[in-house]
């Protein structure tokens, strides 16, 4: 179970997420990465990956022909 860091690493990507339009969303996961490395510089690259790939057990991001779909 994650904890309540995990899950506030999550809350906060989701929500600077949202904020792009559907259109400006990163479509490709090296893309995703890049940009929340940019968003969140405090962030160790382990820390980010551990939040995108949560995002992808809770199917807030899923992967299709290679690329990214998000259900925000």
């Amino acid at each position: 179970m994650p904890t309540t860091a995990e899950n506030l690493n999550i809350d906060v990507f989701v929500e600077n997420l949202k904020k792009l339009p559907s259109n400006k969303r990163p479509k490709k996961k090296e893309t995703l990465i890049t940009n929340l490395k940019n968003a969140f510089r405090s962030k160790t690259e382990n820390e980010i990956l551990g939040g995108i790939d949560e995002m992808f057990i809770r199917n807030i991001l899923t992967e299709e022909n290679g690329k990214l779909k998000y259900n925000l």
